[in-house]
């Protein structure tokens, strides 16, 4: 489980150490033989700091790093928001490339269709 929030403002050197961890731990989780579910939450509708349009294309370059390990181990990605139209962008950028056939992904406000989703 992943909870990204922008209580703070943005933090460049965060992000990038948080990119290390996250490319480096599906890393790891790629010399198993097991499908991982990605669940992430983005809780910050009424936090006045947003995350910028370069954290978005930075999340994106690190899947493309390891997107061969993604393609082997990722069975579905859920991204839970409080604020959909917020993260609407990113999720546009973060999917552009995305097989969705082969990895489900959803984008959902509904704590509801998030756990139906990945059950």
């Amino acid at each position: 489980k992943i909870n990204i929030s922008s209580v703070e403002p943005y933090n460049e050197s965060g992000m990038n150490e948080f990119l290390t961890y996250f490319k480096n731990t599906w890393l790891y989780l790629g010399k198993q033989e097991k499908k991982y579910k990605l669940y992430a939450e983005f809780n910050n509708k009424d936090d006045e700091h947003e995350i910028p349009i370069l954290a978005y294309t930075k999340i994106a370059m690190s899947i493309i790093e390891i997107n061969k390990t993604l393609d082997k181990i990722l069975g579905s990605v859920c991204i839970l928001s409080d604020d959909i139209e917020k993260w609407n962008t990113g999720f546009k950028i973060i999917t552009a490339f995305w097989d969705k056939d082969k990895t489900p992904i959803l984008l959902t406000d509904s704590k509801e269709k998030a756990n139906e989703f990945l059950k």
